[in-house]
């Protein structure tokens, strides 16, 4: 669809600017607690003042050391926790899924290991903290993958990667299933897990704990907990921790756009982006164009923008650039006079014919009024209302439709 943005030949104005939006940077992590009704526990590590506070729940409780540090993507930030430290979490769930403990949960940890040179676990359901952790990642060592599990439950096949952030789930149903999940694709069928067993969980709950200390210093952006298992299509709907897909960048840079050759049309890509690259080989966040640039006739405009996350985001639009003068006058036939053009207050229409349909269209095309003149004489209409910039004026008479480019003050 086309749009005017700007007036007539006759009228000469300041640049125009395409209307577009801004990169944004949301947290891709983040979870709307109304749409899971089954979260418990909810900790995101965004308060330098307060690291344990939970968003849902009851914080967390540090034992040992943590530090703030950098999250997954730009703007976004996590906690690095030790060896020897870990968190206890109180998550009051309730005995479910038949039996005297918490059979029935899942846990959703966002983590990126730095180096797999020793062991790191992620949770621990002795309280005391005196047995091994209930899931680990293996050292890169001695010909061992960087994989995800324990002896019990069995090791994920494919690995991870060290400085890569992922998004782990742990959805569990005890004496029914044990399923690991990374970035929302299921990795593992665990072996099945006896009820109110070693995997069930009482009131506390140890985050990041193992009583042999194989808990090496681990990045965290996120932890969750939910009362009851996640179904695949829920683990999906979490997805990951791509910024790129969580929050694309999007650049809107208006509709395809039609000007007079003495007028200059600046496009704007939004702030946000660490670089910019148009058509016209400008690398700044906005371009004016004129026919200069463009010459006459229409012409593709795009541009590509990457943002803080490396992310890309493009759009393209057409530019029109027409000579005004040359549509001015309407055809002879219309029998019609249009005056004044550019027009302020008010329009008048001579006509030496009857039965002349005078329609003023938007610019994309839709109809703003329209009459008929049914007499020889003068018409005139008021304009004061009507929004400054580029119309079409059509005037039909005995089969003869006649255009011309209207500018309004």
């Amino acid at each position: 669809m086309t749009n005017i943005h700007s007036p007539g030949s006759r009228l000469l104005i300041p640049a125009v600017v395409a209307i577009c939006l801004s990169a944004t940077y949301a947290f891709s992590q983040d979870l709307n607690p109304a749409q899971w009704p089954t979260l418990s526990g909810y900790w995101k590590f965004q308060n330098a003042a307060n690291l344990t506070q939970a968003t849902v729940g009851n914080p967390l409780v540090l034992n040992g050391t943590h530090q703030w540090v950098p999250g997954a993507y730009y703007g976004d930030t996590a906690v690095l926790i030790d060896t020897g430290s870990f968190y206890k979490c109180y998550h009051q769930i309730a005995p479910n899924g038949g039996g005297d403990s918490v059979n029935r949960y899942a846990l959703m940890f966002d983590f990126m290991v730095p180096d797999f040179s020793v062991w790191h676990t992620f949770h621990q359901t002795d309280s005391t903290n005196m047995n091994d952790g209930e899931c680990f990642i293996k050292p890169q060592t001695a010909g061992l993958k960087s994989t995800i599990g324990t002896a019990t439950t069995g090791y994920t096949p494919d690995s991870i990667s060290p400085g890569v952030w992922y998004r782990m789930v742990i959805s569990v149903c005890l004496d029914s299933f044990y399923r690991y999940y990374i970035d929302g694709n299921l990795w593992l069928e665990g072996d099945m897990q006896v009820l109110d067993g070693r995997f069930a969980l009482t009131p506390l709950l140890l985050f990041f704990a193992d009583n042999n200390q194989e808990d090496g210093p681990i990045h965290i952006s996120s932890v969750a907990i939910f009362n009851n298992y996640l179904t695949a299509a829920e683990v999906a709907l979490l997805g990951n921790l791509d910024p790129c897909m969580a929050n694309p960048p999007e650049i809107n840079l208006g509709k395809d756009t039609v000007l007079c050759e003495n007028h200059i049309l600046i496009l704007d890509a939004g702030p946000g982006y660490k670089s910019y690259l148009w058509s016209t080989g400008a690398t700044t966040q906005m371009v004016a164009l004129d026919t200069t640039i463009c010459g006459a006739g229409t012409s593709s405009i795009s541009v590509m923008a990457v943002n803080m996350n490396d992310c890309e985001a493009s759009d393209t639009l057409a530019v029109t650039f027409i000579n005004c003068s040359s549509v001015d006058d309407l055809h002879p036939e219309a029998n019609v006079r249009v005056y004044p053009n550019p027009v302020g207050e008010q329009l008048t229409l001579e006509t030496a014919a009857e039965d002349c349909v005078v329609t003023l269209l938007s610019p994309d095309g839709k109809i703003v009024w329209e009459s008929t003149i049914t007499a020889v004489g003068t018409q005139r209409f008021d304009t004061r209302n009507l929004p400054a910039g580029l119309y079409f004026l059509q005037i039909t008479n005995k089969g003869v439709r006649s255009v011309t480019i209207l500018s309004k003050l």
